[in-house]
């Protein structure tokens, strides 16, 4: 018993220790200019590429949401790495893009 006991005491411990793994500071600027802090998670693994085509964003009152391209203008992590919304390929479908390079001409990034 004492062992079932440890067991889900650890599992339960490292459930609260991990639920915000892969989250980084940042916030998001809605389609009308707003721009709203919190905590932005884009990536499924901390080494894998951005995702392109949603991200995951708990504000100030800890509420968590997916949110789309359609959803915002772009983000921002760390204060550091930007993103736009873009309309990408034939089919022009919106999806994120890194800005690289911003000045006269802007140099986008896009990971498929």
């Amino acid at each position: 018993m004492p062992r079932y006991l440890f067991t889900i005491c650890v599992s339960f411990l490292s459930y609260l220790a991990f639920s915000q793994a892969g989250y980084e500071v940042g916030y998001i600027i809605t389609n009308k200019g707003d721009t709203i802090r919190g905590q932005i998670k884009d990536r499924k693994y901390v080494a894998s590429p951005a995702n392109s085509d949603k991200i995951k964003f708990i504000d100030a009152n800890s509420t968590t949401r997916k949110i789309l391209p359609e959803d915002v203008k772009g983000y921002c992590r760390k204060g550091i790495v930007f993103y736009r919304t873009l309309p990408i390929g034939i089919e022009g479908k919106l999806k994120f893009a890194q800005i690289l390079e911003f000045g006269e001409v802007i140099l986008f990034g896009y990971t498929s």
